[in-house]
């Protein structure tokens, strides 16, 4: 098996919340984003977009789980924890 090389990264990042339920209009207005960390390889990044994947195969190659993609707008911090 030959396992491709993907920077381990972490990613501090808004998520968007919403909420389904009948709320009062002022309480409504004090909702905020709930700030997120995810750590993972980054599998691919572009100009919009930074995809993770919480887990790598070591079986087969190219298969990758728990995936995360997340808009750059949305991304307060990152950094690359290890190169693999």
């Amino acid at each position: 098996m030959k396992q491709k090389k993907y920077p381990l990264m972490e990613v501090v990042w808004d998520d968007i919340t919403s909420n389904h339920s009948w709320q009062d209009i002022e309480e409504t207005k004090k909702e905020t984003p709930i700030r997120a960390k995810s750590i993972g390889w980054k599998i691919r990044g572009d100009g919009k977009n930074i995809t993770l994947a919480t887990m790598l195969s070591v079986d087969e190659d190219d298969r990758v789980g728990e995936r995360v993609i997340i808009p750059k707008g949305c991304i307060r911090y990152s950094r690359i924890i290890e190169r693999s």
